[in-house]
């Protein structure tokens, strides 16, 4: 094991080899586990300001995904960079922790590695938590440019620099005036401009294109789950993720006073969330607004 800063406090920083390649992993906590899986763009530290306070209830399980943050970023000739081998890094993870049984809560590509994973390994899956999701084709910004054929991945290479970088991540993915720490969009924008997160990134994004397998995988999932949006959300429209909820049998949808990024935006509501439905027993969904937090019940199918 390799020991590194901790992306919240109070974690263990440490270095896990999953199916092979090397994958920094934190983790606080002595609860059940939780896995948390970030957003193309992104890294584990986009759980900063969430993670230690489900850690007093849970053992959180954070990672960067092979590619992103402090992970190795292989070459494609190493790594696949598609759903099904981000699916097995993160149940190589969680063994190698010893989370045999584990809820599982993700953001953006994150909630779609985790709805592969809820919807084929059931018998691992205790709750899900999705934050906004990648399912359907309407993405916009920075994911939907990138994943364009062959423009894309000279615009992720080679385009994408400083500037039109910070102002996405300012702007686009936040409700208005919730922006997160300077320094921390800075470290964001360090860890994305090496060669080999671009290219990483790059490949991600075009090897997750097809987003045919991840529509087919969620009504098939079977765990208890929450879905988490942001009201203003300027990447995945809200009516992502009402269609989710209406094919989620018995879900429960949570609508934040955010944009793309709650975790981050509002973390006290996004905590408050997570904890109410992860936390047994299962709740019943809320139809009681809050400042912060507006809570609806699933649309029933038609």
């Amino acid at each position: 094991m390799v020991a590194s800063p901790a992306v919240f406090e109070g974690a263990v920083a440490h270095d896990v080899i999953a199916h092979g390649r090397r994958v920094r992993v934190y983790e606080k906590g002595d609860g059940p586990p939780l896995l948390l899986l970030h957003d193309i763009f992104s890294d584990a530290d986009t759980w900063a300001d969430v993670a230690a306070s489900l850690a007093r209830e849970f053992r959180v399980i954070t990672l960067d995904l092979p590619g992103f943050g402090d992970s190795e970023q292989l070459p494609e000739t190493r790594f696949s960079y598609d759903f099904p081998s981000f699916v097995d890094i993160v149940l190589d993870v969680a063994a190698s922790r010893g989370a045999m049984r584990f809820s599982l809560c993700g953001h953006g590509l994150g909630g779609t590695i985790a709805l592969h994973i809820a919807s084929r390994h059931a018998d691992l899956v205790e709750r899900l938590v999705l934050v906004s999701p990648l399912v359907y084709e309407t993405q916009r910004g920075l994911a939907r440019i990138g994943s364009a054929p062959v423009v894309g991945t000279f615009f992720v290479k080679q385009l994408l620099g400083r500037r039109l970088f910070l102002t996405f991540q300012r702007s686009a993915l936040r409700h208005a005036g919730q922006v997160p720490p300077e320094e921390r969009l800075q470290a964001q924008f360090s860890r994305f401009s090496r060669p080999s997160a671009r290219s990483s990134t790059a490949a991600t994004l075009a090897n997750t294109r097809d987003l045919r397998s991840s529509i087919a995988c969620v009504p098939l999932v079977r765990a208890p789950a929450l879905v988490v949006w942001g009201a203003t959300d300027r990447v995945s429209p809200l009516e992502h993720g009402r269609r989710i909820v209406r094919e989620l049998s018995g879900a429960r949808f949570d609508v934040l006073d955010a944009g793309h990024t709650p975790q981050e935006e509002v973390p006290e509501a996004f905590v408050s969330s997570v904890l109410a439905f992860l936390k047994p027993p299962l709740p019943r969904a809320s139809t009681r607004p809050s400042t912060s937090r507006v809570s609806t019940r699933p649309e029933k199918k038609a």
